[in-house]
């Protein structure tokens, strides 16, 4: 969804809602539930930006559901390691049809040798962001060791005389 075709009033409007729902709540259950209800109160009120968010909420809860049920069904057995896993065999993938790129989903048995291989690169690169946020993790754990009567990651900052964002932006040493 793109809010390039708001105005700057309906910009502002969704930026107060998404405070709101993030300033009511950690939990994400309670997250989703108010932000359905504001956007449905706002969709009453016939907000243009609502409608689209609402459009665009429901159609990425029907492609996610879509996935996960047709993961569900199609499985392998895979064995990695000494241990049998089951793995989806369907895989997401980009195909050209007619002309343009569309996403889709297919079984492994029927994706072509570059499909494959493009999608070795594509959890390659997911494996660098997992180690970049393992990474980060480890950074911020780091501070525990030198603040051990913190409670969190500020608090430790705070102790050393840092902040978090300066700590994490300094070359591990």
């Amino acid at each position: 969804m793109s809010d390039k075709g708001w105005s700057e009033e309906e910009r502002a409007e969704y930026e107060v809602l998404m405070a709101r729902v993030l300033a009511e709540s950690e939990a994400m259950v309670e997250r989703v539930d108010l932000m359905d209800q504001l956007v449905q109160d706002a969709v009453q009120a016939h907000r243009f930006w609502a409608s689209e968010v609402e459009q665009e909420s429901r159609r990425a809860g029907y492609a996610a559901r879509i996935k996960r049920y047709e993961k569900e069904r199609h499985t392998a057995l895979v064995s990695y390691q000494g241990t049998l896993l089951t793995k989806p065999r369907v895989i997401g993938t980009t195909r050209r049809v007619e002309g343009r790129a569309v996403a889709v989903q297919t079984l492994f048995d029927a994706m072509t040798w570059d499909e494959l291989a493009a999608k070795r690169a594509d959890y390659l690169v997911q494996i660098r962001a997992y180690d970049a946020n393992v990474a980060t993790i480890d950074r911020l754990l780091a501070l525990r060791d030198l603040a051990p009567d913190a409670m969190t990651p500020e608090q430790a900052a705070t102790a050393i005389g840092t902040t978090v964002d300066t700590w994490l932006g300094q070359e591990a040493s």
